[in-house]
């Protein structure tokens, strides 16, 4: 096992390298992604970094879609997972079907390489919102949607808020504890994703914040658990720590992106807190739990 004393400041300081040239993310949002609007003939689809907004055809294909498969009138907006991930998004589904049909069928949908899957409802979706989720790998094509069958009926329309694209869980990220309470009496929470292998991509994320206020990352190779403004500062601050500041979005969410180096000898442990400028904060911070990984 390596231990930080073993190796030169330089080779610390280019470990934490990654940390300090990460670039911040949202955490949710369409932009994180380059999409492209499929489907049928007909229908329509905008776009914005909030909102995703489908509507199926409402001309009608008049032919029994249990039998062929056909009669589905699918609009989507379609993307490619860099990694693997977890997709996430709330809903607001509105049939605006007014008439009667045996084949009538409206459904939001998601798809992964063509396959589709209704979204929390049965084959013929009445009006619900709700939030949802699912598992994509690497290199899947994947895309949110609606079908419909409508006989010269109304469309189906489906509103995708609070989209998130976050790595899948595949690895363990330690939670460490030592929180500072701020605003509504809630601390903020930490969590990090990817392993921190040589070319791979890693997010270190927080939510529950105050909104809109600066936030500080500090990432160390040693802990140091000393008391800062009324709780516990776990990351060591002198060098070779990396100090990121940013600000938290209007949700109270601030997320890292990188991608760690390679050359980066494996079993190091870094540890990771963030500190966030709050008023209702014990001295005037609140702060996450920390987080520890070893470097693989």
């Amino acid at each position: 096992m390596f231990n930080l004393s073993e190796y030169s400041w330089s080779c610390a300081a280019a470990l934490l390298t990654a940390l300090a040239f990460a670039t911040p993310a949202t955490g949710q949002g369409f932009d994180q992604l380059d999409w492209t609007l499929g489907g049928n003939v007909g229908g329509a689809g905008s776009l914005t970094n909030d909102v995703m907004h489908l509507e199926s055809s409402s001309e009608g294909i008049c032919e029994n879609p249990f039998a062929s498969g056909t009669g589905y009138d699918k609009k989507f907006y379609s993307a490619v997972a860099p990694y693997d991930a977890v997709v996430s998004a709330h809903l607001v589904f509105d049939n605006q079907d007014t008439c009667s049909s045996f084949w009538h069928v409206e459904q939001p949908i998601y798809l992964i390489n063509g396959v589709s899957s209704i979204i929390l409802c049965d084959s013929a979706c009445f009006d619900f919102e709700a939030d949802f989720s699912f598992e994509v790998k690497a290199g899947d094509e994947f895309a949110l949607g609606v079908n419909s069958v409508d006989c010269a009926c109304e469309p189906g329309v489906a509103d995708y808020t609070n989209f998130e694209f976050t790595f899948a869980p595949e690895f363990d990220w330690q939670l460490t504890g030592n929180e500072l309470a701020g605003t509504n009496g809630q601390a903020p929470v930490l969590q990090g994703a990817g392993e921190l292998a040589a070319d791979t991509p890693f997010r270190i994320a927080m939510k529950k914040a105050l909104p809109n206020a600066p936030a500080y990352v500090i990432a160390s190779l040693t802990a140091i658990n000393a008391p800062f403004k009324g709780g516990v500062l776990v990351p060591s601050p002198t060098p070779p720590s990396v100090l990121v500041a940013g600000m938290t979005n209007a949700v109270g969410r601030l997320t890292l992106d990188g991608v760690w180096p390679a050359g980066v000898p494996a079993d190091l442990p870094l540890h990771v807190q963030t500190w966030v400028q709050d008023p209702t904060g014990p001295a005037g911070f609140s702060a996450s739990n920390a987080l520890l990984a070893p470097t693989q």
